[in-house]
């Protein structure tokens, strides 16, 4: 399939998310690629995703680059910033609850930019390339789903080592690992 095909068939994908989740009141916002970027991306604000974090979290939906056009696997990106401004009085805790909670996730890891300041939750899914319109938007709506459903389920439980009201041990007795 040629690339302005496929571009037009993401595009197409990320406009309906973005419409369908400010139809249910999320804010989200499209970033058209333009003319030095050829991927869209969807910024979406999530106010309560299950856990007690006052700022909520931000996630960046969007699709990698196209490498070549013999590329037959497309790469879709969910990152989910859940928090941005945090003390590093228990770094070292939080490092190693993150690093072990890593290991247990069915998909996808948390982890802290390189300079430390902020923590996400990143998921990157393969899929099929020639994937175009409902089958396409499926697939967005699965690995969107995912991110937002692991993060909702773990990202508490590393807020709370990171605040130091829990240490790693507490978090994976609160696990049941």
């Amino acid at each position: 399939m040629e690339k302005e095909k496929i571009l037009q068939a993401r595009h197409d994908v990320m406009q309906q998310v973005a419409e369908e989740l400010q139809d249910e009141l999320i804010p989200a916002m499209l970033r058209e690629g333009g003319e030095e970027k050829d991927t869209d991306v969807l910024r979406v604000i999530f106010e309560k995703l299950g856990f007690a974090n006052e700022d909520g979290a931000m996630g960046e939906f969007f699709f990698a680059s196209i490498g070549s056009e013999e590329d037959t696997v497309a790469h879709f990106v969910s990152s989910i910033i859940i928090a941005d401004d945090f003390s590093d009085e228990h770094i070292q805790e939080f490092y190693a609850a993150m690093a072990g909670l890593n290991t247990y996730l069915p998909c996808g890891t948390f982890g802290v930019t390189r300079d430390g300041g902020i923590l996400l939750y990143k998921l990157v899914t393969p899929i099929p390339m020639e994937l175009t319109g409902e089958a396409l938007k499926n697939q967005v709506d699965i690995c969107m789903g995912n991110a937002i459903a692991v993060c909702d389920q773990y990202a508490d439980l590393l807020l709370r080592v990171l605040d130091g009201d829990m240490d790693r041990e507490g978090m994976f007795e609160a696990l049941g690992i």
